[in-house]
């Protein structure tokens, strides 16, 4: 007898009891715990008559059960659905009896579960008319059924496994009749193989359980010879992992597609053939190639692309999970080959420009598009450096974001546009003065209307004279004998000839002293007052040489020619008051800064002027520092 015994979690006994014609025979047998692994039992004895077997799967560590997750199955018959950790076999109809083989795996767990099917019909045994017919089948007895006529029509019962019964007939003379009867149980397929993954790559490798029936109804034994061949792909040597369950290694073809394993006993055709459908997908994405245009986009408007996601083969991978976004929004990827994106352009745009950018598995592919609406405000700032100025313009659309060029222009009056950049959220511009023009006048302008507009005012060219005047102060000392404040003013004449701009300082010149000194006469000792106030006039040759855009040295020199009325009280009969006129030379060296219209500057000076005709003689010139600044406001000459 073929005894398929329940699985069980503890050594135990069974009981059971085998019946013969001739009598019955009780016998036992010692059932043990599965090795460790993935299984699945029904327990339910079932009929040809039932449409369906639900089988409950587990892993068995060797000490207790546990869920076994993530199922794949196949039958030798029916269709698998797994709905957790069940298996629930759809049967199809018949009337023979049968094993249906069940193959499953959990991850790299492989598992084959045999469920025995008895077997419901109706037997035709010929005898003799009005015998009474009997049908001995896997130790019970079936009928008896009278003939009509000379067939009788016994209802049996057949357990999987079994092929042959006894036909006993009972004439009316009391005559016993038994014949061995063949009972023509048709060959139905006895294996099922499933693939230990639900998806399989090109060039990828996987396993294929292989659950097999013997003819006799238990698991097939190992000795069997399973033999595979692929259409595309690559099959291995089966190896036997226990009475019934056989692992097969697979290899996926280079190209995706389609794939068919056919499975078969050697020497046992009646066992029948499983054809395991493959579906081989594209490898893991490898590069991916976007295509989308650059723009520029309206804030808010539609954008679409393509893009192709091929593995390290070339092959196109249709159902590559990709995410996609523009500017950090998410846009839409539908699959095929190409991929198809789409979504909307951010109405708040970073800095004018957006990346698109499609990425998945650790592959990425970016790509920067323009955007922006119609320019709609703009403001502009310049800073001028000779005969040259940069601009820097501002130019918004209605949504904020900084306009794309060509949704403005920038004319220049008085000058030349000679490049225009990018840089943040700004757009800077060089300009250049036009040959014998100082003032120049930048204008914005958007479908016609002006936007912003900008005077810039340069240096006149260098062939110019340039007005000027000037005022400075100071405080002048000839080694402390005398030290005192001076002033001046006047105008100034400037003109660049190559790197070094000349002037011509020419104005007044003040000065005062005055202090208190002490006289011995006759033996008495008194204080004698003197002041020097001097008033002349300044001519200055000067030489600057500009270090920055902003910032000069100059040197100078010239003569400076003063009328001094001098004063001196020692006393009524020491009283004086007179007039010199005396001519000094002075030096100036000093920096400047440009500040507004004109320049500040600070430096020292050094001067020569001596007093001698008078009752004070003497130096009235000497060291000093000074300050001042210069109001450049008119040129001419070009």
């Amino acid at each position: 007898p073929a005894v398929l015994a329940p699985v069980v979690t503890a050594p135990t006994k069974l009981a059971c009891v085998a019946h013969h014609h001739t009598g019955d025979a009780s016998f036992q047998l010692s059932v043990r715990p599965p090795p460790a692994g993935i299984y699945a039992s029904a327990t339910a004895d079932l009929r040809s008559t039932s449409s369906e077997v639900t089988l409950d799967a587990f892993k068995w560590d060797g000490k207790a059960r546990s869920s076994a997750g993530s199922l794949r199955a196949a039958a030798s018959e029916g269709k698998v659905a797994v709905r957790g950790d069940k298996l629930v076999v759809s049967l199809t109809a018949g009337n023979a009896p049968r094993v249906v083989a069940i193959a499953f795996s959990s991850g790299n767990q492989l598992g084959a579960a045999f469920v025995p099917i008895t077997g419901i019909t109706t037997i035709p045994v010929e005898s003799e008319p009005g015998a009474s017919v009997q049908v001995w089948i896997a130790g019970r007895w079936f009928g008896p059924v009278k003939t009509k006529g000379r067939i009788a029509k016994v209802p049996i019962e057949v357990p999987s496994g079994i092929t042959h019964g006894v036909a006993r007939s009972t004439g009316k003379a009391g005559y016993v009749t038994d014949a061995v009867t063949d009972l023509k149980i048709p060959a139905l397929r006895r294996l099922a193989a499933v693939l230990t993954r639900s998806t399989i790559r090109v060039e990828e490798s996987a396993v294929i359980a292989i659950a097999i029936a013997g003819a006799d109804g238990r698991p097939a034994p190992t000795s069997i010879k399973v033999t595979a061949r692929a259409k595309g792909g690559k099959v291995g040597t089966a190896q036997a992992l226990g009475r019934g369950l056989w692992s097969l290694p697979y290899t996926a073809p280079r190209a995706p597609g389609s794939d068919q394993v056919t499975i078969q006993v050697d020497g046992d055709p009646r066992a029948g053939t499983a054809d395991l459908d493959v579906e081989i997908a594209a490898g893991n994405v490898a590069e991916l190639t976007l295509d989308v245009p650059p723009g520029p986009y309206e804030p808010g408007a539609t954008i679409s692309g393509t893009v192709r996601a091929v593995d390290a083969s070339g092959n196109p991978v249709r159902d590559a999970v990709l995410t996609a976004t523009i500017g950090g929004s998410p846009l839409t990827v539908t699959p095929g080959d190409p991929m198809t994106f789409s979504g909307k352009i951010p109405e708040k745009l970073p800095a004018g420009e957006l990346i698109v950018e499609i990425g998945g598995a650790g592959v990425r592919a970016q790509k920067t598009v323009k955007a922006g609406g119609v320019a709609r405000t703009a403001s502009v700032s310049a800073t001028v450096d000779g005969r040259h100025a940069i601009a820097d313009l501002v130019i918004l659309d209605r949504f904020g974001n900084v306009a794309p060029e060509g949704s403005f222009e920038i004319t220049v009056e008085g000058g030349t546009l000679t490049g225009i950049t990018r840089s943040g959220r700004k757009y800077r511009a060089s300009v250049a003065a036009s040959s014998g023009s100082a003032p120049a006048h930048l204008f914005v302008r958007a479908r016609g209307a002006v936007l912003a507009e900008r005077a810039i005012e340069f240096e006149p060219p260098p062939h110019a004279f340039v007005l000027g005047v000037f005022a400075s102060g100071g405080w002048t000392d000839n080694l402390g004998v005398l030290a005192g404040p001076r002033g001046s003013a006047g105008l100034v004449v400037r003109r660049q000839v190559g790197p070094i701009e000349l002037a011509l300082v020419a104005g007044v010149d003040a000065m005062r002293f005055k202090d208190t000194t002490q006289l011995t006469i006759d033996g008495t000792t008194r204080s004698a007052n003197q002041s020097i106030v001097g008033l002349g006039f300044q001519a200055l040759l000067r030489a600057r040489l500009r270090l920055t855009r902003r910032i000069g040295i100059a040197v100078a020199g010239g003569i400076v020619p003063m009328r001094a009325r001098v004063t001196f009280d020692g006393g009524t009969s020491l009283m004086e008051s007179y007039d010199e006129g005396v001519l000094g030379v002075r030096g100036q060296l000093h920096v400047d800064l440009r500040l507004g219209p004109g320049r500040v500057f600070i430096g020292g000076t050094y001067g020569k002027a001596r007093l001698a005709d008078g009752v004070v003689v003497g130096q009235i010139d000497g060291g000093g520092a000074v300050a001042g600044y210069e109001w450049w406001f008119a040129d001419f000459g070009w």
